[in-house]
């Protein structure tokens, strides 16, 4: 799995962010200690697409829990806080894959289910 290029945003700054294509499965960085951060799905595609945030190989509480799905319907965003003890692997990773929304493999254009992740900061460090 390839990483995504995750984004700060700074408190009352204008920040910009990294816009990444999405991919059948990727990895989210973990950005330092455990913390929280946001998923934002943009689906450019022409049919509804899934993020899966998986819990399979999480060595937190995550893995009995399970994985989180985010379905945005064709032309739409959402946006998910997430904490990332809940879904980190041993690579202190987060793992996550786009399907269609009945977990197949995606049918649409996943270059065009876009991917952004932030995390808010307070001060620059």
């Amino acid at each position: 799995m390839a990483d995504i290029t995750n984004s700060k945003v700074y408190l009352n700054q204008t920040n910009a962010v990294t816009i990444n294509d999405g991919a059948a499965t990727f990895t989210i960085p973990n950005f330092g200690d455990d913390d929280e951060f946001v998923i934002v799905i943009d689906n450019q595609d022409e049919q509804a697409a899934a993020l899966n945030i998986l819990a399979d190989n999480a060595i937190g509480n995550g893995k009995g829990i399970g994985d989180i799905r985010v379905v945005a319907a064709a032309g739409t965003r959402k946006a998910i806080a997430v904490e990332s003890y809940r879904f980190k692997t041993a690579t202190s990773k987060i793992e996550c894959s786009i399907t269609d929304d009945d977990g197949s493999a995606y049918s649409g254009t996943i270059a065009d289910v876009k991917i952004i992740v932030y995390r808010r900061m307070f001060h620059e460090s």
